[in-house]
């Protein structure tokens, strides 16, 4: 009989069966979702900035650059570390499927932000559980295969983290592509609480950095 773990998750002593691939693939393929949204921003930081009358370069690299980052980077450890104590003592897929719906939810927020405090909580949210899924991914990966295996898994694991990276950053200047293609893109007028108007966009889409004034 294949061992098993307290979680229930069946290991195969030889080559990997149809099932397991599969849940793999799933894994890998949510695995890269949770990095999507982490550079997403990156390229709309100006435009971002302008939302919320930052301004000035130095506006922007102080509340962008160094407070957003502090909070999505730094103050979010807690929550992963805390996602690494529950990989132990809670049912791993699970809890790696509410880590994936929390990352999803928090990206669909994020273009909705009113506020820059809205923003950081968001962005704070979104960190803690990109890097909490780390320990969780990769345990699963662990629970998979034997340990012939496993540096393989790992190694696919890492490559869906820095594709999921990149599609994050390379999707946000998908637009340039379409209006550089002739494709017209919609445009809608939103205005936020600070009075200030984005001709062009939803806060933080491409709109506004293609085409949109942002006053």
């Amino acid at each position: 009989m294949s061992p098993s773990d307290s979680r229930g998750t069946t290991k195969t002593p030889a080559t990997a069966q149809p099932s397991q691939s599969i849940t793999f693939l799933l894994l890998s393929l949510s695995f890269l979702t949770c990095y999507t949204p982490q550079n997403a921003l990156s390229p709309n930081l100006t435009v971002v900035g302008n939302e919320f009358d930052l301004l000035t370069p130095a506006a922007r690299d102080w509340w962008l650059g160094t407070v957003l980052n502090f909070f999505q980077h730094v103050a979010s450890l807690p929550i992963a570390a805390f996602l690494g104590i529950l990989c132990d003592r809670v049912d791993r897929i699970t809890l790696f499927s509410l880590i994936t719906f929390v990352v999803g939810v928090c990206s669909i927020l994020t273009s909705l932000c009113t506020s820059f405090t809205e923003l950081a909580i968001i962005r704070f949210l979104t960190g803690g559980c990109y890097m909490g899924s780390v320990v969780v991914c990769f345990s699963i990966a662990s629970d998979l295969f034997e340990s012939s295996r496993r540096n393989a898994a790992c190694a696919a694991l890492a490559a869906a983290m820095g594709t999921g990276v990149l599609i994050g950053q390379v999707s946000e200047r998908s637009e340039f592509l379409l209006r550089d293609a002739g494709v017209a893109t919609p445009k809608i007028s939103i205005t936020n609480n600070f009075g200030s108007e984005t001709n062009g966009s939803l806060p933080f889409s491409r709109g506004a950095a293609c085409g949109g004034d942002v006053r």
